[in-house]
């Protein structure tokens, strides 16, 4: 993935999520053809606000299928991003610290309430 300027953006991402923001729930997902087009490089959750983004090599656009996801995901509540370059890290990083998420070790966690399917049906 790396080799290509897009994915040295990538790459970079990655790291700084998985050093910085660990707390944030992520999702690469990988296209091959199937299921929907223009979905975003990155997903993910972060302090229960769901954010779709786009990442770009410096100079590139997002494609009319990108935009319209991008659009969905800003019109049904969500947060869009398009990341490019050598701005991504840093945009991304300023985005997530204002959000003031707590770290993951001072996070209360929750007890998992395990549902049967009686109860889930109810």
């Amino acid at each position: 993935m790396s080799s290509t300027p897009e994915g040295k953006v990538k790459l970079a991402l990655k790291k700084m999520l998985k050093e910085e923001f660990p707390q944030v729930w992520t999702y690469w997902p990988v296209s091959n053809g199937m299921g929907a087009h223009g979905i975003p490089d990155l997903i993910m959750c972060a302090g229960g606000i769901f954010i779709g983004a786009e990442v770009k090599a410096a100079g590139k656009s997002v494609t009319l299928l990108q935009a319209h996801q991008l659009a969905a995901i800003e019109g049904s509540g969500g947060i869009a991003l398009v990341l490019c370059g050598d701005d991504a890290v840093p945009a991304l990083r300023t985005y997530l610290s204002c959000l003031h998420l707590p770290k993951t070790e001072e996070r209360k966690c929750a007890k998992m309430v395990t549902m049967t399917q009686t109860e889930y049906d109810a």
